[in-house]
Formats: C-alpha cells, structure tokens, sequence
C-alpha cells in the first residue's frame, strides 16, 4: 500500500492527488488509534508515504494539505503518536526549505506551537525525533527567503534550550534522559543548529542572533558541564567555525569574494570575540584548551585581510590581559609559542629567497651577543658611507629617498608600487605564469611585513601595561625579546645588503629599491624600550634575589650595553648629507637609548656612561631636535653630578 500511495501521490492529475492524500490520513487516523506497542514502529511505516509525496511533489497545495494532515493528527491524536513523529518531522524538515512564504510559514507554526510548545517532551523522549525537531527549525533558520520567519524560529531554538538545560541539569535523573548520551543525542545536535546557522545562513542577523544564543546557551550553562564536555564542545562545534582560517593566507570557502568578505568581517569577527569572552569566563574548565585558542588567533591574524588581521591581533592581546592571573608557566609557554610561530610566519623571507643570485641571507654585523664595531652600512639609514666616490654615493642616496618602505604605511597592496592582480581570465602561458607567481610573492611580502609590524607594535601595547610587565615570567620575556632582536637583525641584514635590494628591483621583485626600514626601526625601539623595563622596573617580590637572579640581571644589562652602543654607533656613522631622511627615522631609538641610559643607577651609570658619553659628544656634531637635545642635557647633568660627587667626596 505505502508504494502505491507513493506512487499515486506524485502524480500529475491533482484531484487524484487530493484524494490519495486524504484516503491516506483517513487510513492513519485508524491506524493511530492502535497502541503502538515498545520495540514495534508501525506509525513510522505507514505516514512514510506523507514524507515521499512532500519530498517529491512540486505542488504547493499538495505540501500544504500534507501539513494539514499532520496538524490534524497533533490536533486528535497525539497522545498516541510515538514513532509517528520522525515522518512527521522528516517531511517538515522539506517544507522548512520552501521558498512559499505560505507553506514556511505554516511549517513554522505548526512545529513551533503544535509541536514545540505543547508536545516537546513527547518529542524528546523518542530515539532520534528531538534531533529531527531541531533540524526543521534550522532549515528555517537558514531559509534565506523568510528573514523573520528565521528569526522567529531561533527564538525557538533558544526556547528549547532552555527546556533541555533545566531537564538535564535541574533534573538529571528524570527518566526521559535513560538511555541517552547528554552530549551525542542532546546537546550536540541542538548546538549544532546555531553552529550550522552561523556558518551557512545569508542573512546577517540571522547569524548574528545564532551566535549569541548559541554563546549565550555556552555561557548561561557551562558551570554544569564537565571538562570532558567541555572540549567536545569546543574541537566540535567552536574552533570548527574558525577552520577556514587554518590555512594561512588562504580562505576559499565561499563562492565570491564578497560573500567571505562580508562574514569574515562581521560574524567571524564576532565569534572571535564571544570566543574570548566564553574562555575567559570559564577559564578554569578551558585552560587546557589555551593552546588550540592560541591557534585560531595566530590563524586570524595570518590573513591577508587587513581587518581580520587588526582584530585577531586585538582578541589576542585581550585573551592575554584578561587571564594574566590565571597563567601558569605552561600556558605562559604556550603564548610565548604563539607570539614565535607569529613572527615565523609573518617573516617576510620571500625577499631573500627572491635574490636572481640566490645568494641568500648575509648577516651585516657581528651578533649583538660580541662586541659591538663601527660597522659599515649604507644610505637607507643603516649604513656607513664608505665609497669614496661621491657620485655613486649621491645616485644611492637619491633611489634611497624613492624607494619602497615595505610594510610601512604607504606599502599596502592598494599602492600603486604593488601590481595589480593578474585577471582572471588571463591566458595559461609560461610568461603568464611567471607573472602570477611574481605579482603573488610582491603580495606576500607586502602581507608579511605589515603583519611582523603590527606584531612588533602589539610587544609595545603589551609591555605598556603594568600587570604585564609583573605577571609574565622573567625568561619568557626574554624569549620574547629574541623574537624582537632576530626582527631587527632580520629588517638589518636586508638593508645593508644594497645589491640584493638593487637586484630585487631589476628582477620585477620591486619597482622601486625595497627596504625595510621601519621594521627596523620600531623593532629596535621597542627592543630596547622592553630590554630597560625588564631591567630597571621589574618588582623585587617577584623574584628572590639568588645568585641566579643577579646573574640574569648582568646578562641583561650586558646584552643592553651591546645593542645600544651598536646602534648609536652606526647613528653616529650615518652621512647627514646624503641620508637625512634615514638620520630622522632612527632619531626615536637614539633618544630612547640615552633616556634608558640615564635612568641606570649611579653604579649601573658610572661602569657603562664611558662609551655613551664618547658617541653622545659625536651626536651633538649632527642636528639636535629638541627631543634628542633634551636626553642629552639629562644625560650630560647626569654625569656631571655623578663625577663631580665624587670629585668632592675624594
């Protein structure tokens, strides 16, 4: 019989249609007035044909008289409806997908109120039917031609989770629980019908409202769940929305690049923060998930998307700052992970690896660890002009002035030195080819050395803060630290290899001569602006003071001494005449190395003044700002009151 109903339900001929379909809940009526006996499931085998003939048909009025049928059967009968309702709900799960406003619409209120409202936990105690429930509100959740039929149909997910939370919660051994898995048969599916909103709905709101609620449920209910449950949670429904981001520098989930646009920017930046807020808040029952959260931060920041870039960088900083009580050493190691697998990516190799030569990477200077030289270096700011021939040194100094800072502010990839990206449509030829591949390296290099940038920026937001600077453990701050000087070393080396530079522009790696003197720079400041706080404003109650300690501390003070003097010494160096754009660039690290200077105590002061005061006397043959004249005049008073002092105490 049910083949033949199937059969005779889809056919073309309505009014045969019609009365199939009403011979059909005619023959259901009767058949549910049987009781339905435990282990048998005969209402399931004779409403299929319902499900088929919704499934397959075309007509409008043939879907809505089969939701009539049902709502007759809720209506009459529902008290002896047991496996009934999975064809039931599998048929409404067709109707929520309906482009009719008029059968969405009546799919909704049946499910809402006849069902939802008044036979919820008929439903619920069912194998299977309490996901079938939820899944037809879904489907209308992400029903993108009914905005508010969506909306309303959240209002009822939220509405059942509350029912379930107080039934599994309040009442844990309630028998409609028997025999189910809390997380398997409950939660994950009703969760998943905000997840699955989340990732798939069009419409905005409709998004924004599933990832509140869903954080909301997260948040309203998580003191009850164990850390067992916890972290399903989290590696099967949270960190999932943030999967397209786990291959850096690619995300091609979407069918336009409007569409990943407009939801990474709004709801991908949203449930990043409800991320931090959630972790936070349960910090206790999370924290050993620290190390995966970590992961979705340093994949959101490695993005090409600018603004995905900003935000990720700023949950990141608050994830840190709001759970600095918290930390351990372990999780202390787990950022201090983070912040080096950041800079590893976010290290623009390309533009050694790019050298026609291959002549790789050549380090201009002695490790800072030895002793530091008046090493030579060149016209963008780093160099010591040391070709005596002054035309040479002038036509330098001139594509010096008109070269390319990458990175910088004015190295995006909107500026006009950055090529346009290749057409689509452009024919696969081997030249074509090499200038994709070309134009996509021009990119990642611009892409990297804005992100190494906002990484050296995010060190100084860090170490600004106070708490901060007395929670993080004193050898992870210094691990830091190195990823701050091989930052510098690395902006260092590649300015003072001019040739590569050269060849790098002749090889249409660059249109104009790159540099990277603003990573240089502002590394080398906060470097140096880190290396004195940990020094000189450290709290004594955070650490005994053992022989270790003070033996960290020479070695601290040593490493200072070296980078500094290096640094000023190279200042020193610099020819006004043909680099003066270069000389104002590193003016900033040279005040904030004569200001950490004189903050030394009198002993720290007397042993390391000696040098500095030899290159101070050099600096003041070249133009003094009033900042720069003002660090001296501390410095200079400094020294005169220290050895006159001691002149008068002798």
């Amino acid at each position: 019989m049910g083949e033949a109903f199937n059969r005779i339900g889809t056919e073309s001929n309505l009014a045969v249609v019609f009365f199939a379909i009403d011979s059909l809940r005619q023959l259901s009526i009767r058949f549910l007035d049987i009781d339905e006996l435990t282990g048998f499931e005969f209402q399931l085998d004779f409403l299929k044909p319902f499900e088929h003939i919704v499934e397959n048909t075309r007509d409008i009025d043939v879907q809505e008289m089969c939701i009539e049928c049902f709502h007759n059967f809720i209506l009459t009968k529902s008290g002896k409806i047991k496996s009934g309702w999975k064809p039931i709900l599998k048929s409404l799960q067709y109707t929520a997908q309906s482009s009719n406003e008029r059968i969405a619409t009546r799919t909704y209120e049946l499910v809402s109120f006849d069902i939802a409202k008044d036979h919820f936990y008929d439903v619920f105690a069912l194998d299977d039917s309490f996901v079938d429930l939820v899944v037809v509100l879904k489907e209308i959740t992400k029903n993108q031609k009914h905005q508010k039929l969506a909306l309303h149909s959240l209002e009822t997910l939220k509405r059942i989770t509350n029912q379930v939370a107080e039934l599994c919660f309040k009442d844990r051994e309630h028998q409609l629980l028997h025999g189910k898995d809390e997380f398997e048969d409950v939660w994950l599916p009703l969760l998943f019908c905000f997840n699955d909103t989340i990732m798939t709905a069009v419409d905005l709101e409709v998004r924004s409202r599933a990832l509140n609620y869903m954080f909301d449920a997260l948040v309203a209910n998580g003191s009850e769940f164990s850390e067992e449950f916890w972290n399903k949670i989290c590696t099967q429904l949270l960190f999932p929305i943030f999967g397209i981001l786990s291959k850096h520098w690619e995300v091609n989930q979407f069918n336009s690049h409007d569409d990943m646009s407009v939801w990474l920017s709004t709801t991908l930046i949203q449930a990043l923060r409800n991320m931090v807020a959630l972790f936070t808040h349960y910090f206790d029952s999370l924290n050993g998930l620290l190390d995966g959260v970590l992961g979705l931060m340093v994949s959101c920041i490695c993005q090409e998307n600018d603004t995905i870039a900003r935000i990720g960088r700023s949950c990141l900083q608050q994830l840190i700052l709001q759970n600095l009580s918290e930390f351990t050493s372990v999780h202390w190691n787990q950022v201090t992970d983070a912040f080096s697998t950041l800079f590893e990516l976010t290290t623009a190799n390309e533009l050694f690896e790019s050298d026609p030569l291959k002549q790789g990477r050549r380090p201009s200077v002695p490790s800072t660890a030895g002793t530091a030289t008046g090493n030579q270096a060149n016209d963008n700011g780093s160099h010591v002009v040391s070709n005596n021939n002054i035309e040479e040194e002038v036509e330098r100094a001139i594509a010096e002035e008109n070269g390319q800072d990458v990175g910088n502010e004015q190295g995006t990839l909107g500026n006009e030195d950055i090529d346009a990206l290749p057409p689509r449509r452009l024919v696969d030829t081997k030249s074509s080819e090499e200038l994709k591949q070309k134009v996509s390296v021009k990119n990642t290099i611009v892409v990297k050395c804005i992100l190494q940038l906002l990484m050296i920026e995010s060190f100084s937001e860090l170490f600004e803060v106070e708490q901060f600077m007395n929670s993080i453990p004193f050898d992870q701050a210094i691990k830091l630290t190195e990823l701050l000087e091989r930052s510098y070393e690395f902006a260092r080396d590649f300015n003072d290899d001019y040739d590569l530079r050269t060849r790098l522009v002749e090889a249409r790696v660059s249109n104009k001569i790159p540099n990277l003197v603003k990573q240089e720079t502002s590394s080398s400041a906060v470097l140096i602006n880190i290396l004195f706080k940990l020094y000189l404003n450290r709290e004594p109650s955070q650490y005994e003071p053992t022989e270790e300690t003070e033996k960290n501390q020479e070695t601290l003070l040593q490493r200072i001494v070296t980078i500094c003097v290096l640094i000023v010494q190279r200042y020193v160096a610099m020819n006004d005449g043909v680099s003066e754009r270069a000389t104002n660039n590193w003016r900033p690290v040279i005040v904030e190395i004569i200001q950490g200077y004189s903050e030394f105590d009198n002993i720290d002061f007397k042993q390391q003044c000696k040098t500095m005061y030899d290159l101070i006397l050099q600096i003041l043959d070249k133009p003094c700002p009033d900042d720069l004249r003002h660090v001296i005049r501390l410095f200079l008073t400094r020294t005169r009151d220290i050895f006159l002092e001691d002149a008068v105490s002798k």
